[in-house]
């Protein structure tokens, strides 16, 4: 028992030192997978989609600077995943009678992306600039949905 506590214990901390920006297909590092696995609060999820988001606007930005577009493409696949799955956890479990801090938070993360997204999607090249596009609309729809979670009509 105490060898496979151990072993265990390894296994976690290798996993927890692995290299972050290692992105499965569905958009979370093994670390991301493993919070939010480990949280059965919505808000603490929440946190970690914002998190998730956030490094995946500061990706596309670095690598807009450093005029390195080709690798963007896949950069806003990984993130519309990553909304997605964000959307349908909040939109199942999140209490709608009160107002999630967490939630706002996050939604004023996408606009700010949204609004960048924008301006980098200017400096691209034409033929990459559908994939800004379908980011772009996927993550308006994303951040009116949650604001619909916010604000019930």
């Amino acid at each position: 028992m105490i060898v496979h506590c151990g072993s265990l214990l390894l296994l976690v901390a290798l996993l927890l030192q692995a290299d972050n920006s290692a992105t499965p297909g569905d958009g979370f590092s093994v670390a991301e997978r493993l919070q939010l696995n480990s949280k059965s609060k919505i808000e603490d999820r929440i946190k970690i989609y914002e998190s998730v988001s956030s490094h995946y606007h500061k990706s596309v930005e670095q690598a807009a600077d450093r005029q390195n577009f080709e690798g963007i493409p896949a950069i806003l696949q990984f993130w519309t995943t990553v909304l997605t799955k964000s959307l349908d956890d909040i939109s199942q479990n999140v209490d709608r009678k009160k107002k999630s801090n967490a939630l706002i938070k996050f939604e004023i993360q996408l606009r700010k992306s949204i609004v960048d997204m924008r301006d980098v999607r200017i400096k691209a090249a034409v033929d990459d600039q559908d994939h800004y596009d379908d980011w772009i609309a996927h993550a308006e729809g994303v951040r009116k949905q949650f604001v619909d979670i916010l604000f019930p009509k």
